[in-house]
């Protein structure tokens, strides 16, 4: 295991070799070892296995339950968390999207945008209610944009523009009490700002998908 793992001031973590424990997969083995830094991409997750390389976006596993990326590892299993994107300014992507994660960009950049460079919406995403939080955690603003007023009646003002640090997190449900579901969504932010919090929650056993269902 190498990469952007964290090393802690007490027992074996960071990176290096570690034996296997009976079924041990990505997130298990990343856990054991100290967590992701807060410089980790969690997004590109490379796996090398038997001559050649698999990418893993586990924030798919972390906040969309696809168990998919969470790869059963072999013993022999080379995983390597490459360092976050290294441009000054940085947006996250989350929820109903194709490749969640972390995104950099040198230029303006809205809302349409940004949900491109994830790959675009999943079957189960909602347009009408997509959430724009700004300033989290100090000063935390929450902007909604209706995109599908953006595409069908030319309403450019749901096109948001974006700041560095913001979070785009695009639902699954029709959005009613905005300010409770943001409240629901309050660990997975903690995940994205501070990995090593997810750890924390793994190890005390919390579960994998944030449950963002609305009242």
């Amino acid at each position: 295991l190498f990469g952007e793992v964290n090393i802690l001031q007490t027992g074996v973590s960071g990176p290096g070799n570690y034996p296997l424990k009976g079924k041990t997969t990505v997130l298990d083995l990343l856990v054991s070892a100290g967590g992701a830094t807060s410089n980790a991409d969690l997004r590109r997750a490379r796996l090398m296995r038997g001559g050649k390389t698999y990418t893993l976006n586990l924030y798919k596993t972390m906040f969309q339950g696809d168990l998919s990326q969470n790869v059963i590892l072999d013993v022999g299993d080379l995983i390597v968390i490459p360092e976050s994107p290294t441009g000054k300014d940085k947006i996250f992507v989350l929820g109903e999207v194709t490749a969640p994660g972390a995104y950099s960009f040198k230029h303006e950049i809205d809302l349409v945008t940004a949900i491109s460079l994830a790959g675009g919406y999943s079957y189960d995403a909602k347009e009408k209610n997509i959430l724009v939080i700004r300033g989290y955690p100090a000063k935390t603003n929450v902007l909604v944009a209706n995109l599908k007023d953006f595409l069908r009646q030319g309403d450019f003002s749901q096109n948001i523009p974006l700041q560095s640090g913001d979070v785009v997190y695009v639902p699954r449900s029709v959005i009613g009490d905005i300010n409770y579901y943001v409240s629901r969504l309050t660990p997975m932010l903690d995940f994205t700002f501070y990995p090593s919090r997810y750890r924390d929650a793994y190890t005390t056993g919390g579960g994998l998908r944030i449950n963002t269902g609305t009242r």
